[in-house]
């Protein structure tokens, strides 16, 4: 069902042909409709894969190749859109139908790019750059595993959306801070490799570049005529992505240490949701918290977490009401409250707000760090990965230069995907990386 949205891109053309009336023009949206209606009556599925389905689920190649076709279908559906679109006999209402119906394909294209993006495979990573192509959006793919994964649940974190902030204003931020996040990890990592931001090297670029040629080729074929609807289908596209982004998120807070510094996220700093629809038109999305404690893993073993907060209804039905800021905070706010037992001060607040409730108190760490030296290190056991010392405890080592021995680390929850792997990894560039991306 997942790419029941990617046909809705070369489907509307389709069905006004076949049936005569300009309503289907509007097909993505009289789809999403019916989606929010099918998730008000519908049945939550709580069901999580047994640990005899799971080897069966990962070797089975149908779930990857779903999100592979979706790229070329939403493509071609794209390629479709502009050629109606310079059609004469299309009224502008028509136009906007069909640009709005692209728009919610690409959103949905964005998610695709997203789950492709966290698997370790070079074609995978490479079709997440092409999903975020038509919608101008390179940069997702390097702020979420750099900025969101790591700063969830802070006010640091440009995607996190604040208790008592509309979803008008966390979509100029979160695409403002994300864009800024992007480009300036972007040019760090590069600059610790010695090579300049504008290089064959940067990802970012990479998905500018496909971007420019996929442009460069529709106005090529299509003429000028399509470019202002592919601007605007991306548009509603990015908006729809952040839309998303504002309910998973909005108002949770992970602790913070007396040392400033936040513990680990857990299940109960990402909304969730149970909806049937949801879940299969959105590749689990909304199974969140389980998706962050585990970032590579493929959306049909996702689980749903009993200590996770639960959103009220689907997806669908949740980004109707963010759009309307007084229904979504009635409906919200004193969820988010519940979770916090009334503090406020617990909440991810906005500023305005935070400057009048102030900080609730510092939370203690679960346990002390084990060593002086795992903390100078900034992996004290209690934020950040797992060590495990190949020979040696930390505690027997004699000096504290030993710390750059290599070492065998697992690396979990916190560390890059490039990094989220068992193998050598020396002491010195995980301290760099922890200072970098833990806030």
């Amino acid at each position: 069902m997942g790419l029941i949205p990617a046909l809705c891109a070369p489907g509307p053309s389709f069905l006004v042909m076949v049936t005569g009336s300009p309503v289907f023009w509007w097909s993505g949206v009289l789809l999403y409709i019916a989606g929010a209606i099918i998730e008000a009556f519908g049945r939550s599925n709580r069901r999580n894969p047994s640990d005899e389905e799971i080897e069966a689920l990962t070797n089975a190649p149908f779930y990857k190749w779903c999100t592979w076709a979706f790229v070329p279908v939403y493509l071609a559906g794209l390629a479709i859109a502009c050629f109606m679109w310079t059609d004469p006999a299309l009224t502008a209402v028509d136009r906007i139908g069909l640009m709005v119906t692209i728009g919610l394909m690409g959103g949905f294209a964005i998610n695709v790019s997203h789950e492709l993006g966290h698997q370790k495979a070079s074609v995978e990573r490479w079709l997440s750059k092409v999903a975020t192509a038509p919608s101008w959006y390179a940069h997702f793919y390097t702020e979420h595993s750099r900025g969101h994964h790591t700063r969830v649940a802070t006010p640091e974190d440009a995607v996190s959306a604040r208790y008592g902030e509309s979803y008008w204003h966390f979509l100029q931020r979160s695409i403002i801070g994300e864009f800024r996040f992007a480009i300036g990890a972007e040019r760090e990592r590069l600059g610790r490799k010695g090579k300049p931001f504008l290089s064959a090297n940067n990802d970012i670029l990479h998905g500018w570049i496909i971007s420019a040629g996929l442009y460069s080729a529709l106005i090529a074929i299509f003429g000028w005529g399509a470019l202002p609807y592919l601007l605007g289908h991306a548009v509603i596209a990015m908006s729809f992505l952040e839309c998303v982004n504002y309910v998973e998120h909005y108002g949770l807070l992970r602790e913070q240490r007396p040392d400033g510094r936040y513990h680990r996220p857990g299940p109960q700093h990402s909304w969730n949701s149970t909806r049937a629809v949801t879940g299969l038109a959105t590749f689990h999305l909304q199974r969140h918290s389980d998706h962050h404690a585990h970032p590579g893993r493929r959306y049909q073993l996702l689980r749903i977490e009993d200590e996770a907060p639960e959103l009220p209804g689907g997806y669908a039905q949740m980004v109707l009401l963010a759009l309307v800021p007084p229904l979504w905070r009635r409906v919200m706010d004193p969820r988010v409250l519940a979770l916090y037992d009334g503090d406020v001060r617990r909440a991810n607040l906005t500023p305005k707000l935070r400057a009048r409730h102030g900080h609730a108190a510092p939370v203690q760490a679960a346990r002390p760090p084990r060593s002086a030296a795992r903390a100078a290190a900034g992996v004290d056991g209690t934020v950040g990965p797992r060590v495990e010392p190949a020979s040696r405890t930390f505690e027997q080592m004699a000096e504290p230069s030993e710390l750059t021995d290599t070492v065998v680390i697992r690396l979990r929850d916190f560390a890059p995907d490039h990094l989220r792997e068992t193998g050598p990894i020396n002491l010195r560039a995980i301290a760099a990386l922890r200072e970098r991306d833990t806030v």
